[in-house]
């Protein structure tokens, strides 16, 4: 990606960056522990659908449209603790906040936020391994939409 930037006295000069490397499978996660130089990484879009799509956050989804969930808020948002070990190896023990933010006209929105997490223990081991080195995976979220069910109830009672 190329960015012009104006460096002042006529002085115009190009920033290139390269796009954020995205890690897809635990291999890739452990081959950039050895050879990635620490730089951070982001999740690639296969891998955060399937944190998604995991059973807490359907059931988080579920609970939030029945209004059987209370919905936080950006101050308190609540914690679901999901084990991805089978599924993503070099995630594995991880959470997943959410809160929703707003219901305006019988709508509501729901923030799922997943990371950032760091990458420190290829082997699971509860230690470092020389000569990697440990990195951080950026954090990603995604939006619920879903009918406020309490307006549903309000219109019960009329």
């Amino acid at each position: 990606m190329a960015e012009e930037v104006d460096g002042g006295a006529n002085l115009r000069y190009c920033v290139v960056t390269a796009p954020q490397k995205e890690i897809d499978n635990s291999l890739e996660a452990t081959v950039h522990y050895f050879y990635g130089d620490g730089q951070p990484v982001g999740l690639s879009l296969e891998l955060q659908e399937i944190i998604k799509g995991v059973d807490e956050v359907k059931a988080a989804e579920k609970a939030l449209l029945e209004g059987t969930e209370d919905r936080g808020t950006v101050e308190n948002r609540f914690k679901l603790s999901v084990d991805l070990t089978r599924e993503i190896f070099f995630i594995g023990d991880t959470h997943i906040y959410y809160y929703t933010d707003s219901c305006p006209s019988g709508s509501c929105t729901t923030t799922f936020i997943w990371g950032p997490d760091r990458f420190a223990d290829p082997l699971s081991l509860g230690i470092e391994v020389r000569p990697g080195i440990p990195y951080d995976i950026d954090s990603f979220e995604w939006t619920y939409k879903f009918p406020d069910p309490e307006m549903d109830e309000e219109s019960d009672d009329e």
